[in-house]
C-alpha cells in the first residue's frame, strides 16, 4: 500500500501542492483520541493524501463565494491602484501609460485619490503610490473587458460601467488569487499535518477567519500578495528545481504587490542556503524571482529614477518625514506595538483572537535549545522532516520582520481602515504555525472557540466595511458590530425608520463612498452610487435587503463547509 501511495505521489498529482512521502497508519501508535475534530486527525501524519479534484474545487468554490459575494467600494486606496489600469487600457493622452494625470482633477485637495507619487526630477506627472503589482495584474484583464464592451455597444465608461467594471477587476485581482492559494493552502497544511480534516480546519481559519477575507471585497493589494505568499510557501516544501522555480516567482510576484512581503524572499534564499540538499537548487530559486525583480526594478527606476526606491517614497509632502528612511521608516512609533497587538483599534489579537494560539507554537520553538520541531502528537519522537522545520523558521522569521518594520513605519496605523492592514500579508505565516500546534484537548478547543470569534469578527467587517469612518477616533470593529446591530433594529422595526435626505450610509448596512471616483455630473446619493458603489450579491441578485441579505453569504459556504467536512472525515488512509 505504502508503494502504490508513493506511486501516486510521484506521478505529479497537484504538483505544486503534495510532495511528502506517506507513512502508514500502522506506523502510528493505535491509541484513542479525544481531541474535537478541528484539532483530529484522520490521515497518516506528515504525508498528504492525493485529495481528489472534487474537495479541491469545493474548497475553491467555498473561498470565491464568500469573497465575491461582499464588494466594498472604493477609497484613496482603491482608486490609486484602479486608475492606472484605466489610463493605461482607455482613449486618451495617457493611454498606455501608467500616468493618472487625468484621473486628478486637483491632487492637493485629494480629489480621486491623496495617495499619489511623483518625482519632480523625473517630470511633472502623477502616478499611484501603491506597489505596483496590483494594477499590473489588472491590465490585461480590464484591456479585454473594455474592448469586448465597446464591442457589444456597451459604454465602458459610463458612470455604470465604470463601477461594474470596478467589481469585476477586483474579482480578478483579488478574488480569483486569494480563492486559488485557498487550495494551496489546503494542500500545504495537509502535507504538514497529514489530516484532510485538520487541513480544512487551518484553511477555513486563514481564508475565513482573518483580515484576508474582508480585505479581499475590495481592491486593496494586501490579500492578493497573502495569496502569492500561500502559493510561494506550498511550492517551497518539497524538492526538486521546478517546485524551487515556481516558490521564487510567487514570492517576488507577492513583493511586487505588497512592499511588506519583501522579507519571504530574503528567508527563502537563506533557508535554502543551509540546507545541504537544497544548496545546489539556489539557481531555481533565484530563477524563478528573477522575472518579478526586473519588473520591480524597471518600474520604479523609469517613473521615479532608481530601481531601489518606493513608489511611497514619493507620496504627498505630508505623508513623509525627512528624517526617516525613504521618508517613511525611522525609529518605532510611539504606541505603535500596543496599537498593532491589543489595542481596540488596530490589534491583531483583537480582531483575530485565533492567532494567540501561533505566538504558543513560535514561543515553543524558540525555548528549544536544538530548535527543531517533534511530532505534534509525540513532543518526544522523531523530529518533522528539515522542510517542515525550514517552513517554521521562515514562518517565524518573516512575521517577525513585518511586524518589525510595520512598528518602524510613520503611517503604522493604516489610516481609516479596520484591523492592522499592513500585517495582511504575515497572515499566512501565523496561519501556518497552527499546523504545528499540539494535539491536545484544550487546545483543540481553545482553537475552535477563537476561530469561530475571529470568523463571526471578519464576516461583520465584510459586511459593513474595511473602511470606517472613526477608524482614528474608536473601535473600527465595535463599529461595523454596532451598525449591523442599528441595521437589524430597523429590519424588525425596533426603531423608527431614518428621515429621508442626507448620507446613504445612514440606515444601511454599507458605508458608502464620500467621494466620486472620476469627474461624474452626479451626486453622492444618486441612485446609480446607491445600487453599484457598495453592495452584496443578496441585494444585487436576489433582491434581499438589510441584515436579510447576508443570509446566502453563510448559508452557501456553510452547506459548501459541512460537505467538505464530512467528505474529509472518512479517513482515506493509505
Amino acid at each position: 500500500m505504502r508503494a502504490r501511495a508513493r506511486r501516486a505521489l510521484a506521478g505529479g498529482r497537484g504538483a505544486l501542492i503534495h510532495s511528502a512521502p506517506v507513512r502508514s497508519v500502522a506506523d502510528r501508535p493505535d491509541e484513542p483520541s479525544r481531541e474535537p475534530s478541528l484539532l483530529k486527525s484522520t490521515g497518516p501524519r506528515w504525508g498528504p493524501l492525493p485529495s481528489s479534484h472534487t474537495v479541491q474545487a469545493a474548497v475553491f468554490t467555498l473561498v470565491f463565494v464568500l469573497c465575491a459575494y461582499f464588494y466594498n467600494g472604493y477609497g484613496w486606496g482603491q482608486t490609486a491602484r484602479y486608475d492606472p489600469i484605466w489610463a493605461f487600457v482607455e482613449q486618451g493622452p495617457d493611454q498606455y501609460t501608467l500616468r493618472i494625470d487625468g484621473f486628478l482633477s486637483d491632487p492637493e485637495e485629494g480629489l480621486n485619490t491623496g495617495d499619489w507619487a511623483r518625482n519632480p526630477e523625473r517630470g511633472d506627472h502623477y502616478y499611484s503610490n501603491k506597489a505596483p503589482g496590483t494594477s499590473l495584474l489588472g491590465i490585461p484583464f480590464y484591456l479585454a473587458l473594455y474592448h469586448a464592451e465597446r464591442a457589444a455597444g456597451l459604454d465602458p465608461t459610463s458612470v455604470r460601467g465604470v463601477l461594474v467594471n470596478a467589481y469585476l477587476i477586483n474579482l480578478w485581482v483579488s478574488v480569483l488569487p486569494v480563492a486559488l492559494s485557498a487550495v494551496f493552502f489546503f494542500g500545504l497544511a495537509r502535507t504538514l499535518t497529514g489530516s484532510e480534516r485538520r487541513a480544512l480546519g487551518l484553511t477555513f481559519i486563514l481564508y475565513g477567519g482573518t483580515l484576508m477575507f474582508p480585505f479581499s471585497t475590495m481592491l486593496w493589494g494586501h490579500a492578493t500578495a497573502a495569496a502569492l505568499v500561500v502559493m510561494s510557501l506550498a511550492a517551497f516544501v518539497g524538492s526538486g528545481p521546478r517546485r524551487l522555480f515556481w516558490s521564487g516567482l510567487f514570492a517576488g510576484l507577492a513583493v511586487l504587490t505588497d512592499y511588506g512581503a519583501a522579507p519571504l524572499p530574503a528567508l527563502l534564499v537563506a533557508a535554502a542556503a543551509v540546507s545541504g540538499d537544497r544548496r545546489p537548487k539556489l539557481a531555481a530559486l533565484a530563477l524563478g524571482g528573477l522575472a518579478p525583480a526586473v519588473a520591480f526594478a524597471a518600474y520604479h527606476w523609469t517613473l521615479f529614477g532608481s530601481p531601489l526606491t518606493l513608489a511611497s517614497s514619493h507620496s504627498p509632502p505630508g505623508m513623509l518625514r525627512e528624517s526617516e528612511i525613504g521618508g517613511l521608516f525611522g525609529s518605532l512609533q510611539p504606541g505603535a506595538f500596543g496599537g498593532l497587538t491589543i489595542s481596540t483599534r488596530r490589534g491583531l489579537f483583537f480582531f483575530m483572537p485565533v492567532l494567540l494560539m501561533s505566538l504558543g507554537v513560535a514561543a515553543h520553538m524558540l525555548r528549544r535549545t536544538d530548535g527543531r520541531l517533534r511530532s505534534v502528537r509525540e513532543p518526544a519522537g522523531p523530529a518533522r522532516p528539515p522542510d517542515h522545520q525550514a517552513l517554521a523558521w521562515i514562518a517565524i522569521g518573516c512575521a517577525a520582520l513585518i511586524f518589525l518594520s510595520n512598528l518602524s513605519f510613520n503611517g503604522w496605523h493604516g489610516g481609516v481602515t479596520a484591523g492592522p492592514r499592513y500585517q495582511i500579508v504575515a497572515l499566512p505565516f501565523y496561519v501556518v504555525l497552527l499546523a504545528f500546534l499540539p494535539e491536545r484537548a484544550w487546545m483543540g478547543y481553545a482553537l475552535l472557540l477563537l476561530a469561530c470569534v475571529s470568523f463571526a469578527n471578519m464576516f461583520v467587517i465584510a459586511a459593513v466595511s474595511p473602511m470606517a469612518p472613526d477608524a482614528l477616533r474608536g473601535s473600527p470593529l465595535l463599529f461595523a458590530y454596532a451598525k449591523l446591530i442599528g441595521t437589524l433594529r430597523l429590519d424588525l422595526g425596533l426603531d423608527p425608520p431614518l428621515p429621508a435626505g442626507g448620507s446613504l450610509s445612514r440606515g444601511s448596512i454599507h458605508v458608502y463612498p464620500t467621494f466620486l471616483m472620476r469627474a461624474w455630473t452626479v451626486e453622492l446619493t444618486s441612485p446609480v452610487i446607491e445600487r453599484l458603489a457598495v453592495f452584496n450579491l443578496g441585494e444585487r441578485v436576489l433582491g434581499l435587503r438589510g441584515a436579510a441579505s447576508l443570509l446566502p453569504a453563510l448559508l452557501i459556504p456553510a452547506g459548501l463547509g459541512t460537505w467538505l467536512w464530512r467528505r474529509t472525515g472518512r479517513g482515506r488512509s493509505r
